[in-house]
């Protein structure tokens, strides 16, 4: 049987994050994502852009050793699923696969069309397309994807940056608007933004 959980991978974001980042406006973005989880509310893109611009600044074999201590720190926990999908690309002929933490909860969409799941890069600029997942076992470690990232892909020539909030609203709009099956969600894709 299926059961309904958080982000198995992102339960700790929370915690982590400053008093700030929890806002006064959650009721309005439970509405805009039904049975949406913590993580997923407080989902901010320029969080990631600026680890993944950070990381893009260290050696090959630093980058490395980071993903790996960062994939054992709970603390950090989640953060290494969408960076990951962000700093690693399928090798020529390969595949990219998905991390194997449950069925996705997509906001439209299936799988085919989210193929960087749990999130979309548009513009290069990493937004949440899943409100969560299903799980019916064990779902695959951090360290596990982090492991499966360097055996079996290469790095991304993707150059990341952070930036403005009103650009990054811009993005977003465009996405919408590329994505007309959003538009239910768009309140909570623009406070990704913030």
């Amino acid at each position: 049987m299926l059961m309904r959980v958080a982000f198995v991978f992102l339960t700790f974001m929370v915690g982590s994050l400053p008093p700030t980042a929890v806002r006064a406006d959650r009721p309005a973005v439970a509405r805009s994502i039904p049975n949406g989880d913590d993580f997923a509310r407080s989902y901010r893109i320029s969080h990631y852009l600026g680890l993944a611009a950070e990381f893009q600044t260290l050696a090959l074999r630093d980058r490395a050793d980071r993903l790996r201590a960062m994939a054992k720190d709970p603390s950090r926990f989640p953060d290494i699923f969408p960076l990951c999908r962000m700093l690693f690309e399928a090798n020529a002929g390969g595949v990219f696969r998905r991390p194997l933490i449950g069925r996705a909860s997509f906001l439209a969409g299936t799988y085919q069309d989210w193929p960087l799941e749990p999130i979309a890069l548009f513009e290069d600029i990493p937004i949440l397309i899943v409100r969560g997942y299903s799980l019916g076992g064990k779902p695959e470690s951090a360290t596990q994807y982090v492991a499966y990232c360097l055996a079996n892909c290469r790095r991304s020539d993707r150059k990341y940056t952070v930036p403005t909030t009103d650009r990054l609203r811009q993005t977003i709009d465009r996405f919408i608007a590329s994505k007309p099956a959003l538009r239910p969600h768009a309140d909570w894709l623009r406070l990704q933004a913030a």
